[in-house]
């Protein structure tokens, strides 16, 4: 069995690996979380989901920004009505 020295009992950050980091609460679950100082990342160890993938967020960025410049309104019928011509909709 390895034993890892972490300093002041807190994990290397996962991102720039600095040893700067402090307990930062819990997730929802009840596990410990913590804050890299360096460069302001939080993180858990032995995380139940994956990160998200760089390509997948700037595929999700895209598609954001794409709606965003493309709104859906509402449907209006020929005479500009939202009821689509009755009285009462």
């Amino acid at each position: 069995m390895t034993v890892v020295q972490y300093g002041m009992n807190t994990p290397p950050c996962p991102q720039c690996d600095s040893v700067s980091t402090v307990k930062n609460g819990f997730i929802h679950t009840g596990k410990q979380r913590y804050l890299c100082r360096t460069c302001h990342r939080q993180f858990v160890l032995n995380p139940a989901r994956a990160p998200i993938l760089q390509d997948t967020q700037d595929q999700v960025e895209k598609l954001l920004s794409w709606a965003k410049r493309h709104p859906v309104g509402p449907a209006r019928s020929s005479n500009g009505s939202p009821c689509g011509g009755f009285a009462v909709c």
